[in-house]
């Protein structure tokens, strides 16, 4: 049996959603850094990879701070085009988030993470903590509350999709 990128993915965003969402960003922070070795070091991107399964909980709990702090800062950087694809109809990947909406957690991980590799350019280690952060909050929140609320944070004259 021949595994597939996408099976390969569902594998990692099934590790990654039995954490907590402190622990992901702690864990995209340190894939971050890992990635930034990497390239500093001319080695193969362990990123690149579609699936990682991320370090237990203890190990997380016991990284330095600053790793949860650079992958919520990259989280930041990509707070714009994230509200794009999730809550903007007239995205073009946004028809694929909405009919994900019914298949849980899980599936709208699969599917952002799926576009943000294709769209977005993203590693697809580092796609999929982004996409199961943002699809555990669509999923706790509901979508139509979270894209409300995000839209209400959204930086002073950033653009302003529609819902």
């Amino acid at each position: 049996m021949t595994i597939t990128v996408q099976d390969q993915l569902k594998e990692s965003i099934g590790a990654l959603m039995k954490l907590e969402p402190s622990e992901i960003e702690t864990e995209l922070g340190r894939r971050l850094e890992a990635t930034q070795k990497d390239v500093e070091q001319g080695q193969t991107l362990l990123t690149a990879a579609p699936m990682i399964i991320p370090p237990d909980s203890t190990e997380l709990a016991a990284a330095p701070v600053w790793l949860r702090k650079l992958g919520q800062t990259f989280l930041e950087k990509l707070n714009t085009q994230m509200y794009s694809l999730v809550c903007d109809q007239k995205d073009p990947d946004n028809v694929k988030v909405r009919q994900a909406l019914g298949g849980g957690a899980e599936q709208i991980a699969l599917v952002i993470s799926g576009v943000l590799v294709a769209t977005f350019g993203l590693l697809p280690g580092i796609a999929t903590a982004v996409a199961v952060i943002v699809g555990k909050r669509i999923a706790a929140a509901g979508h139509d509350a979270l894209c409300k609320t995000w839209k209400e944070a959204q930086p002073k004259g950033s653009p302003a999709p529609t819902t």
